[in-house]
């Protein structure tokens, strides 16, 4: 019994970061994510554990307009700049392209980068052929992943500069 309720804790508790990717915490508590839960202990004593309230370190809470005109913002300056950079690297099959929040960056045979809004979470998504995906709050000015620190602009001229074998400035 004791290993049942062992395997059963350690995988809602693994779990947990899966939801908060796809629900918000009150919609992961409703599904029984936050219950407390059992978990047993060396000394065959059960020990009743309930998740943290501090699950999001670094979370943007502005409001939808200030939202829009900063990731527009931003979003505008790295089609910009990225759109001068493959060119004066005369990427083969290269191609910058940004419509309703979404920038895309082809880089030919490297692959390409997906940026873009996503508005109810107030953060820019990346997807990248290199790392693979992210989320980015907007925090201190500036979008930071809020897992482990990285900042957006970044992460893309530390990418795409290696990719390219040229040093990439965004901002």
């Amino acid at each position: 019994m004791a290993a049942v309720l062992r395997s059963r804790a350690h995988t809602a508790y693994r779990l947990l970061p899966a939801c908060l990717q796809f629900m918000n915490k009150s919609d992961c508590m409703r599904a029984g994510w936050g219950l407390p839960m059992t978990m047993p202990t060396n000394h065959n004593r059960v020990v009743v554990r309930s998740f943290s309230e501090e699950l999001r370190v670094l979370t943007s809470t502005m409001g939808e307009a200030d939202y829009h005109h900063v990731a527009d913002k931003t979003l505008d300056m790295m089609a910009e700049k990225l759109e001068v950079f493959v060119e004066d690297q005369e990427v083969p099959d290269g191609d910058i392209e940004y419509s309703q929040g979404v920038l895309t960056v082809k880089l030919g045979r490297h692959g390409t980068f997906v940026i873009n809004k996503q508005t109810p979470n107030r953060q820019i998504w990346l997807s990248s052929p290199v790392s693979g995906p992210y989320r980015f709050d907007y925090v201190d000015g500036r979008w930071i992943y809020n897992r482990d620190g990285r900042d957006l602009v970044q992460q893309l001229e530390q990418e795409i500069g290696a990719l390219l074998r040229s040093e990439l400035h965004l901002e």
